[in-house]
């Protein structure tokens, strides 16, 4: 039984990015998959184990984790879509009087 479960186990520093839904194959961070397992994102954290100092998780939990995170980015506290925000504004540098430095 343990030895099924170790082959399907992967250590987090190897998920392949292919696997990382909307990042186009660019790699991602271990200490920002340490963050899902340990933190979580809306509340979900990535099922995983740690096992002599290295965190593991399978593809199967990878899975669940971002239909999980998918789902809830989709409904907010009040049933309405998330809302957008997109980039701020550039503030416009205020003209000073001539006589100031």
């Amino acid at each position: 039984m343990t030895e099924e479960i170790a082959k399907l186990l992967i250590p987090i520093r190897q998920i392949p990015s292919t696997a990382i839904p909307g990042r186009q194959h660019k790699p991602i961070g271990t200490r920002t998959v340490e963050h899902w397992c340990l933190a979580g994102v809306y509340g979900i954290r990535l099922e995983s184990l740690k096992v002599l100092g290295k965190r593991y998780t399978t593809m199967e939990a990878w899975s669940r984790f971002f239909q999980a995170v998918k789902d809830a980015a989709t409904v907010t506290k009040r049933g309405r879509p998330p809302l957008v925000v997109g980039p701020r504004p550039r503030r416009r540098q205020r003209s000073r009087p001539a006589g100031r430095s």
